[in-house]
């Protein structure tokens, strides 16, 4: 009898040992302990995904929209290693401070709001061929999304260009012109002597592809970030003191539009249907 109580105790100890040793080295990459890189601040992924919807997509959007909004921060995280900043470059991340003053009186509504979208769809992500998508996302198209390629270096199968028009029924600032003086544009393009621009060519989605600048070509990327355009669909118009530039859309192009999807959640589709509308070929499940 004694002799089996020690064994029992034994297998007792060898079944504690394994179990606490599996649960000391359970891999990290769940939604309860999955850290995202701020900046070199640690911040827990679904706090991540709750900063950074406040801060990229209007909270008064339709749920659906928010809930895919969610999804997209999520896996363009992932994508980029868990290492990102607060700008643009990456995603967007505001402070408390940022949105209490962003949303006044009605900041404890408009959380709740962003925290329920990403409550339902916790620890959810975009694949494609059993790999989590890069999910570039953008505010508004000009009637259409670009390829990967026409914006970045990068050709991603899964970002195709797709009809996107809804935004401008809802987008008050779809369409935006801005003048720029003789001089102005000198200083933005590092430039002497007289100023002259006419677009060489354009892409399919009509975003410029080449401009020329006196004797210099760039790309339309190009000179939409040296003069801070809204997009790279643009007219030029010549007046008496230097150009009109009217811009189309807002953002690089690139997957999915903020306010494409918030209208697509209008007309019924759910946050899946919106996802697999803008990016193709992908599933969504939970990250492992």
């Amino acid at each position: 009898m004694g002799k089996n109580i020690k064994q029992l105790l034994i297998l007792a100890v060898m079944y504690c040992v394994i179990f606490i040793g599996a649960y000391l080295f359970i891999p990290e990459n769940n939604e309860a302990t999955l850290v995202v890189n701020v900046s070199d601040n640690q911040v827990n992924m679904e706090d991540y995904v709750v900063r950074v919807v406040s801060s990229e997509m209007p909270a008064s959007f339709e749920m659906e929209a928010l809930k895919a909004q969610c999804v997209a921060v999520r896996s363009y995280a992932i994508a980029h290693d868990l290492n990102v900043d607060t700008t643009t470059n990456t995603q967007v991340y505001k402070s408390e401070e940022e949105l209490h003053e962003l949303w006044g009186a009605e900041y404890d509504y408009y959380l709740n709001r962003i925290k329920k979208a990403a409550e339902e769809t916790n620890n959810l992500v975009m694949y494609h061929n059993n790999e989590v998508i890069s999910a570039y996302y953008f505010a508004a198209s000009n009637g259409t999304t670009s390829v990967s390629e026409e914006y970045f270096s990068e050709s991603l199968p899964y970002l195709k260009s797709v009809s996107s028009s809804l935004e401008m029924e809802d987008y008050g600032s779809a369409i935006v012109t801005t003048s720029f003086t003789n001089e102005s544009l000198r200083n933005l393009l590092n430039i002497k002597g007289n100023i002259s621009l006419s677009i060489v060519s354009r892409y399919d989605t009509n975003r410029v592809k080449e401009i020329k600048v006196n004797n210099i070509v760039y790309t339309g990327k190009e000179f939409r970030e040296l003069l801070g355009l809204r997009s790279s669909d643009f007219k030029i118009k010549k007046t008496s003191t230097g150009y009109d530039i009217t811009t189309i859309g807002y953002g690089h192009g690139v997957g999915m539009s903020q306010y494409g999807a918030n209208g697509l959640a209008k007309k019924g589709y759910t946050y899946q249907e919106i996802l697999e509308y803008y990016y193709k070929d992908i599933m969504i499940k939970e990250y492992e």
